[in-house]
């Protein structure tokens, strides 16, 4: 597992940093000092285990999910005639070429499963703001 794959925010690491005591005073910041201590008693496992244990219980602290991957007809041609059947009920509510539905994907999410959206050519914010009237 990768542990950048891990999404965990503000409230989560609070709880890993008090369950595993990486901040022994307790003011919610990890100094220096205590992070030496932490690699010295060898504690970085111990990180590790918690994240792996945050990956495999809580779904939605993951970014990407095995249920999210493409099933391809091909590799799995025992279940061909099943998506022959989806596609084409497909086609009959969409009224798309049969030949884009063949090409497009499925993909599914179980409760807590999310995605992210991701912008790579150019910055939301930045585009909104260009549609607003000048003053």
């Amino acid at each position: 597992m990768e542990l950048g794959r891990v999404l965990i925010d503000e409230a989560d690491a609070n709880k890993m940093m008090d369950d595993l005591n990486m901040d022994p005073n307790k003011d919610g910041v990890i100094t220096y000092r205590e992070f030496v201590k932490l690699v010295s008693e060898n504690k970085m496992k111990d990180i590790v285990h918690y994240l792996e244990k945050v990956h495999k219980t809580k779904p939605n602290k993951r970014t990407r999910d095995s249920s999210t991957a493409f099933l391809d007809p091909y590799e799995h041609i025992d279940f061909k005639p099943l998506f022959e059947s989806l596609r084409d009920r497909i086609h009959l509510v969409t009224q798309l070429p049969k030949d884009m539905i063949w090409s497009s994907e499925n993909m599914q999410y179980h409760e807590k499963q999310h995605y992210h959206c991701h912008y790579d050519s150019e910055d939301e914010d930045e585009k909104n703001f260009a549609l607003l009237p000048s003053s």
